[in-house]
Order: C-alpha cells, then structure tokens, then sequence
C-alpha cells in the first residue's frame, strides 16, 4: 500500500508533456503574417483614427467583439482617444458598416472568429 502512494506522489509531481504550445504556435503565426500598413479613417472633423490589425488581437478581445453592437465592436478596435472622436462625429449607419468591411478587406479577415 505504501508502495502504491509513493508512486501517486511522483506522478503527481512530474509535468505533464505538453501536446501543443502556445508560445509557439502564436511566434509562427505572426512571422508568417504580411506587414500590412494599419488601417486608418480619416473622420469628418479631418481627424484620423486607426484601428486596430485583427490578425493579432488577443482572443479575449477577438471572443468579445459582438458584430450586432457597432459601439462595442469598435470600442475594442481603436485606441481610447480615437473611439472619444468617432463617436463624436455624426453620419449615417452605413458607414459605419462600410469602415468595418473595409476594414476587414484591408486585412483580408473574413470571419474575426476564425481569424483569417
């Protein structure tokens, strides 16, 4: 019996071999990336504001961006001081469909949940 529990305890104590690291993976994936100038909207005001390359958002980000909810959606993909300047300026909703598809095509992400 005494055998038995100090075989439990060594086995407890080794580290389990990894099957897949994450350090890795994410240092292959963003070598292979193409260097993309960020992407930018110039706002009614002559304001610039730049967004955010969703080829390299966290995934806690990328898991909560909510495509139905624009004022989140976009909170999560500009800088503090740049979402403050756009929703200050005024214009019709399509465009703000428009930046985020052009968005998209700029980095050439289909789907963010996939990231590609």
């Amino acid at each position: 019996m005494a055998t038995a529990r100090s075989n439990s305890s060594k086995t407890a104590s080794r580290k389990p071999k990894a099957h897949f690291s994450i350090a890795q993976a994410e240092k292959e994936y963003t070598s292979g990336l193409d260097e993309v100038e960020p992407f930018t909207v110039e706002l009614k005001s002559g304001e610039v504001i730049t967004f955010r390359d969703p080829r390299t958002l966290g995934w806690q980000v990328a898991a909560s961006l909510d495509i139905t909810n624009p004022y989140g959606m976009f909170r999560q993909l500009v800088e503090d001081e740049d979402y403050e300047k756009l929703v200050s300026e005024d214009f019709v909703y399509p465009i703000l469909r428009q930046i985020g598809e052009a968005w998209r095509e700029h980095y050439g992400v289909e789907d963010l949940a996939e990231g590609n």
